[in-house]
């Protein structure tokens, strides 16, 4: 009963016997109101979070738009905490090492040699530690494919890899790429004239592009979408070297490792390369 309630009752000059209460005491339950409101706030947060990432992505498509159509980059992709996962994730993996950097392949294996996916190198469905990435991409907005393929890769200081445009045939036109730990600079260039790849450019998304290279930084924590013409008619690229340039003060920032997640679409298999 509360104060206010108290006051409104009169008082009475009747003498209550005093008597001693051998009721045992007896301690409130708990209620369990504070995991549903810690569970509540999560889901606040979630909801805010990926409002704002709408909104990033649709500013990105904007600016981007301007250097290289078909790219789309957004900071602050995942959260420190959700980066920490799934660096545990990546870590307690085994890694292939053929390769200059150290690689991880899930849902199909791409044979680097080969250039090609064939139909025995489906390896399962994508692994259910990927899945908050992969509903986050589609409900951001950021990217609308069922995503089938992931390579892993490792980038130590001093490492890279040479500009290139994934296979045409052999995967569809978004592909996604989250960095994790250090950040990189990318590099974008138009692709050479006369390739499969900008031969399928012209198909989908018009003439080649006739602008010069252009570079990005890739945060820790970001997200990079490739289709249309980024995808087709534009090489992307990480040089091999121990530090890059701060886009904001110049001055030469050195990398650390950084872990990438690619996820892709496999839409053939067993066809050689054809460029």
């Amino acid at each position: 009963m509360d104060s206010q309630t108290a006051s409104t009752i009169p008082t009475t000059t009747t003498t209550i016997p005093t008597t001693t209460d051998t009721t045992p005491t007896t301690t409130p339950t708990p209620t369990a109101t504070a995991p549903f409101d810690k569970q509540r706030q999560e889901a606040l947060e979630r909801r805010d979070m990926l409002a704002k990432l709408r909104a990033a992505v649709e500013q990105a498509r904007r600016v981007e738009e301007q250097k290289v159509p078909g790219l789309v980059y957004v900071a602050d992709f995942l959260t420190a905490k959700e980066e920490a996962a799934l660096l545990q994730h990546v870590d307690r993996s085994p890694w292939e090492t053929s390769l200059k950097r150290r690689v991880q392949q899930y849902g199909w294996t791409y044979r680097y040699k080969e250039r090609s996916v064939q139909a025995s190198d489906y390896l399962g469905p994508l692994p259910a530690w990927m899945g908050g990435v992969l509903a986050r991409l589609r409900q951001s907005g950021l990217a609308s494919t069922e995503f089938d393929q992931c390579i892993v890769n490792e980038y130590m200081p001093g490492q890279g890899i040479a500009a290139h445009v994934d296979r045409p045939h052999l995967f569809d036109d978004e592909i996604v790429t989250v960095s994790l730990g250090s950040a990189v600079q990318m590099d974008f260039e138009p692709a050479r004239k006369g390739s499969a790849a900008t031969a399928t450019a012209t198909k989908t998304s018009g003439p080649e592009p006739a602008a010069s290279s252009v570079s990005l930084r890739l945060a820790a924590r970001s997200a990079a979408l490739l289709s249309g013409e980024a995808r087709y008619a534009w090489t992307h690229g990480i040089a091999a070297r121990l530090s890059d340039p701060n886009p904001a003060t110049g001055e030469r920032k050195r990398r650390r490792r950084r872990v990438s997640l690619t996820f892709r679409r496999v839409k053939s298999v067993a066809r050689p390369a054809d460029d």
